[in-house]
This record gives structure tokens, sequence and C-alpha cells, in this order.
């Protein structure tokens, strides 16, 4: 560990734990004796070593499960399905199947107002500049009422996802290229807050709900930024 410490051992001379000198001038010690030198180097400093016969337990359930994680990377399969409204047509969608008329169901996914992107990049970790395997995706769900206002509903989500990805793609060309720029995982809320301000710099009209999430394959752990 690099500090001095006391083994707490079993019965049976199995390590089952550490005490370190933090540990015991928080405990057990008045307020004059904690901190104190001389405590220290009498009571502490000359606890060293094992004997012969000493094994080491083995570590806690969270932390096993945690240096297992760090060796073994998990990995998520993305799938997308994008299917209209059954009602909908070019001109807009019907309220029920009298609305819809005689036509055919939709299952054209051009005629859906929803978006959406995936991308795997490798990006740097921030605590020690590894790369890391992360997976992007999001969604977007247009607002089909903006055809009343001869607005392409689609248009809006479309270029937010693009934008999205675009944004992570353009992270991992600055990090081949050795620019200063995104030299570090991004956070889905980042990512979507510049992907928003490219839209409106593009005066794309509309609006929509969005998720935009990461998984950590090492860690595990899965981040995302939900907004409506």
């Amino acid at each position: 560990l690099g500090i001095k410490c006391l083994p707490i051992l079993s019965k049976q001379g199995r390590v089952e734990g550490l005490l370190t000198a933090r540990d015991m001038s928080d405990f057990g010690l008045t307020a004059s004796d904690k901190g104190g030198k001389k405590n220290y180097l009498n009571d502490i400093s000359e606890r060293v070593g094992l004997s012969s016969d000493t094994s080491m337990a083995e570590p806690p359930t969270y932390l096993h499960a945690h240096l297992g994680m760090e060796q073994k990377p998990l990995y998520v399969n993305i799938g997308v399905a994008e299917l209209p409204h059954p009602f909908k047509t070019p001109h807009g969608v019907g309220a029920n199947k009298r609305d819809h008329g005689p036509n055919a169901l939709a299952s054209d996914p051009d005629l859906s107002e929803d978006a959406y992107f995936s991308v795997r990049v490798k990006l740097p970790d921030e605590k020690d500049g590894t790369l890391r395997d992360v997976t992007y995706f999001g969604v977007a769900d247009g607002v089909g009422s903006w055809r009343e206002y001869h607005v392409d509903p689609r248009d809006f989500s479309h270029k937010l996802m693009e934008e999205c990805e675009n944004i992570l793609l353009e992270a991992c060309h600055h990090r081949d290229q050795g620019g200063s720029k995104f030299r570090r995982i991004i956070a889905p809320s980042e990512i979507l807050a510049q992907a928003y301000e490219r839209v409106k710099a593009d005066n794309v009209i509309g609006s929509c709900t969005a998720c935009v999430a990461m998984f950590d394959n090492v860690r595990h752990q899965l981040h995302f930024s939900n907004l409506g």
C-alpha cells in the first residue's frame, strides 16, 4: 500500500483487513493524542511485517466485482426498428381507421418524424488518458403538429441526431490529429447542447424531445441526458 499499517488477522492467521495510522488516530484516542508524532512512533511505526503462516482473505464482494469488471469489458448491441404511425400519410395522420380510409397501413420509415444515431468511438479516459471504447446512441421524437405551419417536423429531429453523431466523429478526428479539443470522453448532455446550437445556427425550424446516452463498456455504466 505504500503506507505503514496493521493487519487484522483471524484466528486462522488470515488477513481480514488493514488498519492505517489514520484509522487509529480517529478511533480510541483523545484530541490531544490525535496527530501526535510521539504516539505514532511508539505505537504504530514499528509494527510492520507478517508471520510466515499468514494468508490473504478474498476481497469483499463489491471490490471483487469491481476488479473483475476492469478486466472484462461489457459490450452493448443496438438494434433499430423505425415504423411510422399506421394511419400516417405524406399529408398528415388519421385519428382512426375511418379517417385513414382504404389506404394501406403506413410502413415507410420516411414518414416518421423520429430520428436516431448510434456510433462507437475511442476517446481518452479523463483519469489516465487510456483510449476507451465508448458507445453513444440517441433518439429524437419530432413534433408532428409542425405540419400545420407548413414545416416538415422531420427536419429538426433528423438534424439534431445528425449533429450529435458529427460531434463525436469530429472528436475522434481531433484526437487522431493531436488536437486539444475533446481530449476526453464527452458527456451526453454536452453533446446534446452542442448539437442544438448547431441546429439553431443552421436556422432549422421545429422541435423535438431527445435522449442521448453513452455506455462505458469498461466501467459498465450507462449515462444519459433526456429532454422532454
